[in-house]
């Protein structure tokens, strides 16, 4: 599968990677919102200010400020180690919630362990079904990459489903800067197989394409990872950003996402570059209220794939 020979038509029409991002900074002010809009009384006001404040600081990112994102963050994670536990979700506790196999953050234990106090897992902050995109996977000497991207969405407590795809391609040739990622040190030519059966009964190809209607895939594309900086080589922690450019078909415009997940990518060589063994996670993709902005499935059941749209 090839898609080179689309590219340039397209590159005008890519969005932009911005800036130089700091890299290994946790989200604090994405975790400030997730759990301040948890426990919001307020008819949504504190909610509302306080993603406000999560995309003010994921602009200076975006912008290539890092000093004042490292800045906000410093003063979100403040804020959040003051609120309750009953709104971070970290008092940990031995209570199920009344949720399928659950946690104290109504996570069900199918959900990566690290995430079971800090994800939606009810669906309270979107006001909507809230999507989850992780995966584990690696590249080989070969210049080959698999990875198993897992995506779980949350209805309400005891409410979920999780369908799973297969990544696998190949190095490219292609050079990142074509689309405006120069520093994406990998760029993975890519297709996207559901290994599921569609268990959650999505049409998930508003994910890869806006508008599409196709519901199962497979999908074609890109996978861009962001794994040094241009001065300081590796980056800390082995931090990564990752970047997609997608289609719902081999010879479809592409659409680009520049926030699809961030996560590690460890080496497993001497090499400064791949074979690495990768590990990455999304922020939450609502289709309401959301901190994140960007499409989406139109998280209901499917019936008619064609009569189904990308939500907002």
């Amino acid at each position: 599968m090839r898609l080179t020979t689309i590219l340039p038509t397209l590159a005008a029409a890519l969005m932009s990677c911005a800036g130089e991002k700091s890299e290994g900074t946790p989200d604090w002010c994405g975790r400030l919102a997730q759990a301040v809009c948890n426990c919001d009384t307020d008819d949504g006001a504190s909610c509302d200010e306080a993603e406000t404040r999560n995309d003010a600081a994921q602009q200076l990112n975006d912008n290539g400020d890092t000093e004042g994102y490292e800045n906000a963050q410093s003063t979100c994670q403040v804020d959040y180690e003051a609120l309750d536990d009953e709104c971070t979700g970290e008092d940990g506790g031995d209570a199920s919630d009344g949720t399928d196999g659950g946690t104290a953050g109504g996570c069900p234990d199918e959900v990566p362990e690290q995430f079971r106090n800090t994800w939606d897992c009810s669906a309270e902050a979107c006001g909507a079904p809230v999507l989850y995109r992780y995966a584990t996977g690696s590249s080989n000497a070969d210049d080959e990459i698999v990875v198993s991207e897992s995506y779980f969405v949350f209805s309400g407590p005891g409410e979920w489903c999780v369908d799973t795809f297969e990544v696998s391609g190949e190095i490219s040739p292609v050079d990142p800067a074509t689309f405006n990622c120069s520093e994406c040190e990998e760029l993975w030519e890519s297709t996207w197989e559901m290994t599921t059966g569609n268990a959650c009964g999505l049409a998930w190809g508003g994910l890869f394409e806006q508008g599409s209607s196709e519901a199962e895939g497979p999908f074609y594309g890109y996978l861009m990872f962001d794994t040094h900086s241009p001065l300081a080589g590796r980056n800390p922690d082995n931090a990564m950003l990752v970047f997609s450019a997608t289609s719902d078909s081999a010879s479809g415009g592409l659409q680009f996402n520049n926030n699809w997940a961030d996560g590690t990518a460890t080496p497993t060589t001497s090499a400064d570059t791949w074979p690495h063994d990768y590990e990455y996670v999304s922020a939450p993709l609502c289709t309401a209220r959301s901190t994140t902005a960007g499409p989406g499935p139109q998280l209901e059941p499917v019936a008619v794939p064609e009569s189904v749209i990308a939500a907002p």
